[in-house]
């Protein structure tokens, strides 16, 4: 989470964060969030990882995400391929982390370069 805010500090757009230590702490503090949101997903936490975090927003009434980011230190097909079978908007590697947070920024509408 240090590394994902130091990449949004460089972009300089103000951007409110709700952190959760895992998907458990996610799924808790999902209903208290009463704006349009983009969840940002690791896909290794422990409790409930990302998929499961994912599986569970999408099966819920809770409220939905605008965008779904996943970004993870896992390069394997399979996760690339089970998050694009979950609807999953964009799928970064943490060394792609900068690319990511640009993107990131750019689709929710803040006008990063």
């Amino acid at each position: 989470m240090i590394a994902f805010r130091r990449a949004l500090a460089k972009t300089g757009v103000d951007i409110t964060l709700i952190h959760a230590i895992d998907g458990q702490e996610a799924l808790e503090k999902i209903p208290d969030i009463d704006e349009p949101y983009v969840a940002v997903i690791d896909l290794n936490m422990p409790r409930i990882n990302g998929f499961e975090l994912i599986d569970a927003i999408q099966a819920s009434d809770l409220p939905k995400p605008d965008k779904i980011f996943v970004l993870t230190t896992s390069l394997h097909a399979r996760d690339r391929l089970d998050a694009w079978n979950r609807h999953v908007d964009y799928y970064f590697s943490k060394d792609q982390l900068d690319e990511g947070v640009r993107v990131l920024t750019t689709e929710i509408g803040a006008g990063c370069p």
